[in-house]
């Protein structure tokens, strides 16, 4: 997949990286790797919304997955990489601990304020827990399948279970895209703002995501496409 601009805007480090086969791992927060630390220290009001659009995404695609989410602390309040390890003899040769500081609590006490990024990630993020609590569609015994795209930007899961389809499309580009791989001719409901859609004119935002859920009833062998 192509994360072009958003690679630009990641704040994060390598670990055990090796010269000779260039194999590495990459370290940071979620919110770093986002581009919500660049954002904020230039105080780029675009790119923030854009950096968050992308946070929310990424946990949106994990929450799409058959499994337990899990989140690393601090994950739910757009917390920054902490660079303050690298103080400690301890710590300082070990770049895992960029994304192990510890909690900032002055910052949770904006997590209901939608005008910060720790608000708008923490909402988002309990809407998201909202839906897949009380969505059948999500749970361990769904048949699940992906979609093809035709655009490795986009990633396309299909969920189907006691008679609820849910599609999840992923846009990982900096270019908004329009649905055009989805062929299903009944409407479909987005799951966090309640507004119906056909697929084929469906535009997702750069970095961004919807999930979506047949309005009409499903046929027994889920529909898929």
């Amino acid at each position: 997949m192509s994360l072009g601009l958003i690679s630009l805007a990641s704040r994060g480090e390598l670990y055990n990286d090796d010269i000779a086969s260039g194999d590495a791992s990459l370290c940071g927060t979620t919110a770093s790797l986002c581009g919500i630390e660049k954002a904020g220290f230039e105080q780029d009001p675009g790119a923030m919304e854009r950096a968050i659009r992308f946070d929310l995404t990424l946990h949106a695609m994990m929450f799409m997955q058959t499994g337990i989410p899990m989140l690393y602390s601090g994950d739910e309040l757009a917390q920054v990489n902490d660079y303050s390890y690298k103080k400690d003899p301890q710590k300082a040769d070990d770049s895992r601990y960029l994304h192990r500081g510890r909690l900032r609590w002055e910052q949770a006490a904006h997590m209901h304020d939608l005008e910060t990024p720790e608000g708008r990630v923490f909402c988002g993020l309990n809407a998201l827990v909202a839906v897949r609590g009380t969505s059948p569609a999500f749970g361990t015994e769904a048949d699940v399948w992906t979609l093809d795209t035709g655009d490795q930007g986009l990633l396309a899961v299909g969920r189907y279970a006691k008679g609820q389809k849910i599609i999840g499309v992923f846009n990982f580009t900096g270019w908004e895209k329009t649905v055009t791989f989805v062929h299903d001719p009944g409407e479909f409901k987005d799951m966090l703002t309640g507004e119906t859609h056909l697929l084929q004119d469906l535009v997702i935002p750069a970095y961004g995501f919807c999930y979506l859920e047949q309005s009409n009833k499903v046929q027994d062998d889920g529909g898929h496409n």
